[in-house]
């Protein structure tokens, strides 16, 4: 990606435009982290662009001056150098470094850095310095950067969990200052931020939240994660603490880089603070896998969280306490969990809510409990839940029941018993459909 890149600014630069590879790039290029996209920064005008480069705008970028542009098969999101006080159309003052301009009003000092065709890193705002330190610092004035954008403040969140760096003394204060001015932020940015927390690691996760809780972001943004604080646990079953503490833990124990995994992991008890009760002394959470969906779904529109993420977390929470006891249930319901699609995310859900009481006994028999359930799933030939032993045509042949739900019913309990029970005799299948005719007063 960094190949094409430079092949791009070679390209701008032969027509006499200033171009650098900008921003999170070059901070983790200079780190040694896998580069997931490449910006750039130029002084060509937009519709230069489009003659050089196929473009296209996200959402209206270009009201922001940046477009993406696609090189060699990849996308790049190009965007004008930063004018900031310079208005558009008015020539810029005796003096005026474009370069110096655009970064004096970057964010934060490790995202000022830039990088020429040449290859060599431009820090005018003491990046550098601050990636050796491993200091998040706001470029200027912090209180004017979160001025300009105070979705800058869960960047700086994200940029600290996930890089494992401090925030700047001043930086930090700016942002518990303007912590309110998040309310005038999209939900859908917000979301975007909250995805890419979850995406480095449940421990990169687990950071942010305990950042965002001490900045007063997290009652805002997750209020229902943050009510887990104080939900006492049964201390035989959660020896790490309370329904906070053993999120946390349940989240540092996720190491897969995947959103999914590691939101499911953070949302997999929200459920604990409705369905909490107090039985002879003791806290009871039966139904939190069900409470639970239904506020996912309140976060996941909040958020604006797509389709397929919102319904992989909800999956997880609905089922991560059958999961964790999947050797128990029917083995229909087994086949049932493991066919779908999300199954790889409860697993990993279900996994992690275990490894948080620290218990690596536990673990082992709940992964291998997992390998045998899928070694079944796998076995050529064998049925998958949800495929019908008999045909409802056979049914009515064998009954005499007229079509209806009636038929269904049966063909579905039927099917459910001969995977219980391993049944393929199709002799057997029948009397069993028969029998369950019967015991329902349906006329045979």
């Amino acid at each position: 990606m960094l190949l094409r890149a430079f092949e791009i600014l070679g390209i701008l630069h032969a027509r006499g435009r200033l171009a650098y590879i900008a921003g999170g790039a070059v901070r983790d290029h200079v780190l040694g982290r896998r580069l997931t996209d490449v910006d750039i920064a130029t002084d060509m005008p937009l519709d230069e662009l489009a003659a050089l480069f196929k473009t296209r705008e996200v959402g209206h970028s270009k009201q922001f001056d940046t477009v993406v542009i696609t090189h060699g098969g990849l996308a790049f999101e190009i965007s004008r150098l930063r004018r900031g006080a310079q208005e558009r159309g008015v020539p810029p003052a005796e003096g005026f470094d474009p370069v110096l301009e655009d970064t004096a009003h970057r964010d934060f000092t490790i995202n000022a850095l830039l990088m020429g065709p040449d290859g060599r890193v431009i820090d005018l705002q003491r990046g550098l310095d601050d990636l050796r330190n491993r200091v998040v610092r706001a470029v200027g004035s912090p209180g004017e950067r979160f001025a300009e954008d105070p979705a800058r403040i869960l960047r700086a969140v994200r940029l600290a969990a996930g890089l494992d760096f401090t925030i700047e003394e001043h930086t930090a204060a700016a942002m518990a200052e303007a912590a309110a001015r998040l309310a005038t932020v999209a939900g859908e940015r917000i979301g975007k931020e909250i995805q890419k927390m979850a995406s480095p690691s449940g421990a990169a996760l687990a950071a942010a939240i305990v950042l965002m809780e001490r900045f007063g972001l997290l009652g805002m943004i997750l209020p229902e994660v943050r009510d887990l604080q104080g939900l006492t646990q049964p201390l035989e079953w959660h020896p790490e603490g309370d329904a906070w503490e053993h999120t946390l833990a349940a989240l540092r124990t996720a190491a897969a880089a995947d959103a999914a995994v590691n939101l499911a992991v953070l949302l997999h008890d929200v459920g604990k603070r409705p369905a909490h009760r107090e039985e002879n002394g003791r806290d009871r959470y039966g139904g939190h896998d069900s409470a639970g969906v239904a506020l996912v779904e309140t976060i996941a529109r909040r958020l604006f969280l797509p389709q397929r993420l919102r319904a992989a977390i909800a999956f997880a929470v609905e089922h991560h306490m059958q999961a964790g006891r999947l050797g128990e249930l029917r083995r229909s319901l087994r086949l049932t969990l493991l066919g779908s699609e999300h199954w790889p995310v409860l697993r990993a859900v279900a996994l992690c809510d275990i490894a948080a009481r620290g218990d690596g006994a536990a673990v082992a028999r709940l992964e291998a409990c997992f390998c045998e359930a899928e070694a079944d799933a796998a076995m050529p030939g064998g049925r998958r839940a949800g495929q019908s032993v008999i045909s409802g045509t056979r049914i009515m042949e064998l009954t005499g029941i007229a079509p209806g739900p009636r038929v269904g019913e049966i063909q579905r309990r039927v099917s459910e018993w001969a995977l219980d029970n391993r049944v393929e005799d199709r002799v057997l299948i029948d009397a069993k459909a028969v029998r369950l005719a019967g015991e329902c007063g349906l006329p045979l």
